[in-house]
């Protein structure tokens, strides 16, 4: 089982998967195994900085982040927010969670304020799905995460893909850009999942 569909599952709250510390050498729980695939599909929109910090906590720190998560998400979500929401719960997530978004940041040093602005509104849309999404919630924000990056010149796309590999891969070999509706976002699931398991996007 890949770790960031396991990742992603612990930071979007899914019961069935244990957010333990990750190891390489254990194998995936059991429940991992049957994720579903539009949890799959979500999981590879995550860039490295993210994974490696999720990753990083310990299991105490990523009880902190959930519960300042469920703090933040509707209540004008911002990382400056969600960061001392953190901070409330455990010090050291904190620093963690600054070191991402620092990292993250890095990633961007070549966007220009357009892109910029459309990413945080990516951002936005990802921080405010619920703590368990539905499918149906996932294919939505599917959708609207495509209405946002298509409205991008290509220019603007060329620099996300060239900065954002993860993304980057998603805009270069899926449909994903010409999404309209949920009937679509079910194509790409389909196409996303068929990545994840061929490992076009490797997780780090």
């Amino acid at each position: 089982m890949h770790k960031r569909a396991v990742l992603i599952s612990c930071l979007l709250g899914l019961t069935a998967v244990r957010c333990e510390r990750y190891d390489p050498k254990k194998p995936a729980p059991a429940e991992a195994h049957v994720l579903p695939d539009y949890i799959k599909a979500l999981s590879l929109f995550m860039e490295k900085p993210t994974t490696d910090f999720i990753s990083s906590l310990t299991k105490e720190e990523a009880s902190a982040v959930g519960k300042a998560k469920a703090e933040t998400v509707g209540n004008g979500f911002t990382s400056e927010l969600l960061s001392t929401n953190i901070g409330k719960y455990s010090a050291s997530a904190k620093a963690k969670f600054d070191q991402m978004i620092a990292a993250l940041k890095n990633m961007l040093t070549d966007v220009d304020e357009r892109t910029r602005e459309a990413l945080h509104q990516l951002h936005e849309l990802t921080s405010n799905l619920e703590k368990t999404p539905t499918k149906e919630q996932v294919e939505q924000w599917i959708v609207n995460g495509a209405s946002i990056m298509s409205s991008l010149t290509p220019e603007e796309q060329a620099t996300i893909e060239k900065d954002l590999p993860h993304m980057g891969s998603i805009m270069l070999h899926t449909s994903f850009l010409k999404v309209k509706n949920t009937a679509d976002s079910q194509t790409v699931i389909r196409e996303l999942v068929e990545m994840f398991n061929q490992h076009l996007i490797i997780p780090h």
